[in-house]
């Protein structure tokens, strides 16, 4: 059973954290799960995603990392958002799924 406050909604989307370049694997209104080629260092990360004309910039912690078998995002990482404002949050829940 998923016990998840936020749903969560699938989307490929090309974003950075801190100055590195991630794929994001879902998206909820109050966390991301990105795939990236290392972990990020620091207690406290950027985010930066863009789509359309739409860009957002939050703040976030790592919450849990996972190894994944792939050459260029081995790693897989939830993102637990910092005061994601009210923009991003209604941004999430428009979204159509993919």
């Amino acid at each position: 059973m998923d016990e998840r406050k936020e749903e969560r909604k699938k989307k490929r989307l090309l974003l950075k954290v801190d100055d590195d370049k991630g794929m994001l694997v879902d998206i909820s209104k109050i966390g991301l799960r990105v795939a990236m080629e290392k972990i990020p260092s620091g207690e406290t990360i950027d985010i930066s995603l863009r789509v359309r004309r739409e860009s957002f910039t939050l703040k976030g912690t790592v919450h849990w990392v996972e190894i994944k078998q792939t050459v260029n995002e081995p790693y897989e990482m939830g993102i637990s958002l910092l005061e994601p404002t009210e923009e991003y949050k209604e941004f999430v829940e428009n979204l159509p799924p993919d």
